[in-house]
């Protein structure tokens, strides 16, 4: 495929996704929900959990040095990453 080509068909794939994803029907309207409710999820606890959690972060570890910087992301690692993943999977849980 020629990168002429490409795009369109990336363009009608994901149009075509779409129509899939929209098309109400009784399979995909349990489909709908879940999506729905992982949003919910998804949209009501992370992000507000994870702005609470970056300015906390920059209260007690402040600074943009290199090390500062560092020791921000093996925080942010450890300890939001792997609470992030497990609200994730909890949230993907209750949504099925």
């Amino acid at each position: 495929m020629n990168c002429l080509g490409y795009p369109t068909f990336v363009s009608c794939r994901v149009k075509q996704a779409l129509n899939d994803f929209f098309s109400i029907s009784c399979k995909n309207v349990f489909e709908f929900i879940c999506y729905f409710i992982f949003l919910l999820i998804s949209g009501l606890v992370l992000s507000p959990l994870y702005v609470t959690w970056y300015n906390a972060l920059e209260k007690f570890i402040p600074g943009t040095a290199t090390k500062t910087v560092i020791k921000k992301i093996l925080v942010d690692q450890f300890v939001a990453g792997a609470l992030g993943t497990c609200l994730f999977f909890v949230g993907k849980s209750i949504s099925l």
